[in-house]
């Protein structure tokens, strides 16, 4: 707020300093246009400091005390005649604020005090802004009641002439800052000390002349002397000459040390710094226009301008700025493509990284690929470091003695954050400042800016992902960051599996007890349950892998057994489903598939934490959802036509979404259709129908040795519930989006209806079925429009029917527009 009522101080002062330059009465030392082009200095760059670096506070405070010494230098503008009306401005002294400013700047330089220092900096700021509100009120109470002498406000009001207290208070303040400041600088680690005294001799050195002017001016005689003709002219030149020093240190401070860091604005391509702010006033010309038509014609009644040929154009005017509006989002992403076409090629490459992250054959390979993918896709240089249990330490493969300990504060709080980490040393809401001074110098010989934990099925770290600054010198978009968690994943998949081959398995744990009553689990010694009834050998552990308790079964699916059980690392429900046995080898290509999986999010999508594998059964470990499935609803009948679309919408949504990744779920059913406690949808099991099919594909190849042709065979098995497939999906026909399609027009049938579209045999079906009825046959309140999209979605052509998710999603989306 004042360094916005500064800026705005300095601008009217301007104004009217251009409207009327003369100075009746006022004699300065120099000629009004070195006040002029210092003030206009310190207020450009004070502005930029602040604009410029959001994230750093130093910058922040330090271009506030820029831009409040400019209006100090503004001062001698406003006593000439363009004054006249406007002496109400020499009242409004936010300048008082200046010492509270510097004060806090060196609390902050060149690194934040802590501790009982910073609680004493806190008090010292927070007392010199005290005397700037009350050197602010008592200029600003003249405003209301007029000086009438003796009066003990004139001191502090009177800024020439008689002795002004205002300054004497203002400045002795600041020079208190200004010496602190110092101290801070020679206080300074050895390897930026250098560069902070350059820093701090050019503010302090700058500032200093003119302040200690000001206040031994209090002195009569020496004021006399400094004042005489021929020495006033010199001290001024001295003064005001090493006053325009300090902006020059800023600047050359700021981009070439880096004092403080002055972020994209700066080191963003200039050309496309350009055409995006030759797009922000494009937009704003039509304001300005209409403004301008307006002032023009201020003195003329408001009903005389709205006539005529002016309505027409200033209605024009209107709807252009509107339209600009509407459209500047639009121009500016298109502008983004233009300049940074490689977003999308960055998408193209950390993808297919993922993808590739499993067939590394050590981990060097590994940090080759990753270091070359992030080097196409965000042009940084990215370093991979891998855990050493044996010597706790993360260390880059074949990279020499550049490690981190694995109990360091930086690698505690990557592991906490599940997205990637700033931390760069100039951003203040980065940990860095926080760090132990180890952990600091190997942030900065390394140059990173962004880190990225990468964990274990067991929730502990297993790596670091560590990337530099852009070449571009741009933030990492939010885009960027979102692809690096997936980058995150494959890597950590990577990881899993080449431990998986070097690591053997450790002794599984024992059978749980499960009640024959109530199907609770209980532990292998339990002979009763806690019901009283008997119970006997399950088939599952009680505890999988130390983390995961199962406590009941849930039921029994097509593809295995669920199980509810207790997360006891984060203390939440979770879902357990068994799939097929495999080998140890089929163990870790499901463990890798589920992982990827793993990282596609919707938020009506189960999330799909991970698979653990007991003595040769995989578990998948899946979202629970408390409030049962739509096959649980169906029980009751069918729905309403608008819950129906609405939940066709939904997962019509969600398929997308799959599709888009490459993955069809081929098992779209009600029993897969969850809901949350608040009712939220969930589609469940995604992907489960892959990972059934390559267990069996990876046991099958390994028992019997199988080649290259059995394993396409298997590729395009028969996987999913027969009702639900379509009739090329029980032909074993390689799986496609359309499958999924298929089988959720059967669910929105199943849902308005409350039977099946083919009642008919259909396990092993060559032809295809024939169709019930139509819905409208079956309910009175379903409108022709809806039979005629089931007679699309069930065409005996496949190429009749809606060629993908988005042709659903619009004809679902018609249908419950139609029915309100």
């Amino acid at each position: 707020m004042l360094v916005a009522l500064a800026a705005a101080k300095v601008v009217l002062t301007y104004a009217l300093y251009v409207s009327d330059p003369t100075t009746a009465g006022v004699r300065p030392p120099l000629p009004l246009e070195v006040y002029a082009a210092l003030a206009a200095t310190f207020c450009v760059v004070g502005l930029t400091l602040a604009a410029a670096n959001r994230h750093d506070a130093r910058a922040l405070w330090l271009g506030g005390a820029f831009v409040l010494a400019s209006t100090q230098l503004a001062t001698p503008l406003l006593r000439g005649a363009a004054a006249r009306g406007f002496e109400w401005l020499l009242s409004v002294r936010v300048d008082a604020f200046l010492p509270a400013l510097l004060l806090r700047f060196a609390a902050e330089f060149p690194s934040r005090l802590t501790g009982r220092a910073e609680r004493a900096a806190r008090l010292a700021w927070q007392a010199a802004g005290g005397v700037g509100v009350a050197l602010l009120l008592v200029n600003l109470s003249a405003l209301v009641w007029p000086l009438a002498p003796p009066d003990w406000r004139g001191p502090f009001i009177r800024l020439v002439g008689a002795q002004s207290y205002y300054y004497l208070t203002v400045y002795a303040l600041s020079i208190a800052a200004l010496l602190w400041l110092v101290l801070r600088a020679w206080g300074a680690r050895a390897q930026e000390r250098q560069r902070v005294f350059v820093f701090t001799a050019g503010l302090v050195g700058g500032s200093l002349p003119l302040i200690l002017q000001v206040l031994l001016e209090s002195i009569p005689s020496y004021k006399a002397f400094s004042h005489r003709p021929g020495v006033e002219l010199a001290v001024g030149i001295v003064l005001f000459g090493a006053l325009a020093a300090v902006p020059l240190v800023t600047a050359y401070s700021v981009l070439f040390d880096r004092v403080v860091d002055l972020r994209v604005v700066l080191r963003a391509a200039l050309q496309y710094g350009l055409a995006r702010y030759t797009i922000l006033g494009v937009t704003l010309v039509p304001f300005a226009a209409f403004v301008l038509v307006l002032v023009e014609h201020r003195e003329q009644p408001l009903a005389e301008l709205l006539t005529g040929p002016r309505t027409v154009a200033l209605g024009l005017t209107t709807a252009a700025g509107l339209a600009a509006l509407r459209l500047r989002r639009g121009w500016l992403a298109a502008l983004d493509r233009r300049y940074f076409r490689d977003q999308h090629d960055a998408r193209l490459t950390l993808e297919r990284l993922t993808h590739e992250a499993l067939r590394v054959v050590d981990t060097r390979d590994l940090a080759g690929r990753l270091r070359d993918a992030i080097e196409r896709s965000l042009h940084a240089e990215a370093s991979l470091f891998i855990a050493d249990e044996a010597r706790g330490l993360f260390e880059r493969p074949g990279r020499g003695p550049d490690v981190i300990a694995e109990d360091a504060i930086l690698v505690k709080l990557a592991a906490a954050d599940r997205e990637p980490m700033d931390v760069d040393p100039s951003n203040d809401r980065s940990p860095f400042r926080r760090l132990a001074e180890q952990e600091q110098r190997w942030l900065l010989d390394g140059g990173f800016r962004l880190l990225l934990a990468l964990r274990r099925p067991d929730g502990r770290p297993s790596g670091l992902i560590a990337l530099t600054q852009k070449r571009s010198g741009l933030e990492y978009t939010d885009e960027d960051r979102q692809l690096l968690a997936a980058v995150g994943a494959a890597t950590s998949l990577a990881l899993d599996n080449l431990r998986l081959r070097t690591t053997p398995d450790a002794a599984p744990a024992p059978n749980a007890r499960e009640c024959e009553v109530c199907t609770r689990l209980s532990r292998p010694d339990a002979a009763l349950c806690e019901c009283g009834a008997r119970t006997v050998p399950g088939s599952a552990p009680y505890m999988l892998r130390g983390v995961y308790r199962l406590e009941r079964r849930l039921g029994i699916g097509g593809m295995g057994i669920v199980y509810l059980a207790r997360d006891l690392e984060l203390d939440r429900p979770v879902a357990v489903k068994t799939l097929p046995r495999v080998t140890s080898e089929g163990a870790a290509s499901l463990r890798a598939e589920a992982r990827a999986m793993a990282a596609v999010t919707h938020p009506n999508l189960a999330v799909v934490y991970g698979v653990e594998t007991w003595r040769g059964v995989p578990f998948v470990i899946e979202e629970y959802l408390p409030g049962g499935t739509l096959a649980d609803r169906l029980v009751d009948g069918p729905i309403a036509i608008p819950a129906a679309l609405d939940l066709g919408l939904t997962l019509v949504d969600v398929l997308g979404r799959l599709h888009d990744r490459g993955i069809v779920h081929r098992d779209v059913k009600p029993g897969n259709i969850g809901f949350t406690q608040a009712g939220m949808l969930k589609l469940l099991d995604f992907g489960v129908a892959q990972l059934v099919q390559a267990a069996e594909s990876a046991s099958e190849d390994t028992t019997r040795g199988g080649d290259a042709r059995r394993h396409r065979d298997r590729a395009h098995a028969v996987v999913g519930t027969p009702a639900y497939m379509s009739p090329e999906a029980l032909l074993g026909q390689p799986p496609r989006p359309a499958f999924d399609l298929w089988s959720l027009s059967v669910v929105l049938y199943e849902a308005l209806t409350g039977i099946r579209p083919f009642p008919g045999p259909i396990d092993g079906m060559v032809v295809m079925p024939e169709l019930a009825a139509p819905p409208g046959t079956l309910r009175e309140d379903v409108p022709p429009e809806v039979d005629a999209f089931f007679a699309q979605a069930f065409s005996r052509e496949p190429a009749a029917r809606h060629a993908d998710a988005g042709a659903v999603e619009k004809e679902l989306r018609a249908l419950r527009t139609l029915i309100g």
